[in-house]
């Protein structure tokens, strides 16, 4: 599929643990360009090996966003897996917990911090009755904190 030749990457996921997903997705990215205001390009690697591609239409205009770039990682997603499960906080959670995870690799703001990119980790059931995210500088592996929602 030929979308846009400046598609810079937004945001990565990856589906830890989804046992009835219906597509199997392994990973998901998102793609957008300054050149198409009210579009994302969103492909899905899935179990099956093969690749779902799409373009996901916005009702507004989405802002300006800032791309990843490979330079600004060094952990990569087993690295930040590693290092979540170290933290006696995320391993405290039941199992039920680990059931529909993801571990996303996106920038953002927490607290005072200014945007930054991270690796987080989202727990959550499949019945979505709490979400738990825990953040780790995807650079220099610190913990950044949790959030619930």
């Amino acid at each position: 599929m030929e979308w846009d030749t400046d598609a810079e990457l937004d945001v990565a996921v990856i589906d830890l643990n989804w046992p009835d997903h219906a597509e199997q997705r392994l990973v998901s990215a998102f793609f957008q360009t300054p050149n198409k205001k009210f579009e994302t390009l969103h492909l899905k690697y899935l179990k099956d090996g093969t690749i779902k591609e799409g373009i996901n239409t916005h009702g507004i205009t989405i802002p300006s966003f800032d791309p990843i770039e490979r330079s600004e990682w060094k952990l990569n997603s087993t690295d930040a897996w590693d290092l979540f499960l170290q933290s006696p906080d995320v391993v405290s959670h039941k199992p039920k917990f680990f059931e529909c995870s993801t571990l996303m690799l996106m920038k953002k703001e927490i607290g005072d911090k200014e945007k930054t990119l991270v690796w987080q980790l989202s727990l959550a059931d499949c019945e979505y009755t709490v979400s738990i995210l825990y953040f780790i500088d995807a650079s220099s592996g610190e913990f950044w904190g949790v959030e619930k929602h």
